[in-house]
């Protein structure tokens, strides 16, 4: 999954069993990832921002993207 906010995109990237989050900086061209918790579902629209977005029986995960 994938979204753009502002100058940066994000990618949800899985490698093997693990999950990162990616974030291309366009006005810089700089590059980060961060290895995640959780297996994120994907991108939501959730108070004017995106998030990541993960559910179980009980719970509704959210992650702020910086």
């Amino acid at each position: 999954d994938m979204v753009q906010v502002g100058s940066k995109v994000y990618v949800l990237l899985q490698i093997y069993d693990q999950l990162y989050l990616a974030a291309w900086d366009l006005v810089d061209n700089s590059f980060t990832s961060e290895k995640l918790d959780r297996k994120y579902k994907g991108f939501v629209l959730a108070n004017d921002t995106y998030q990541l977005f993960d559910a179980d029986e009980k719970y509704y995960y959210f992650y702020a993207l910086s």
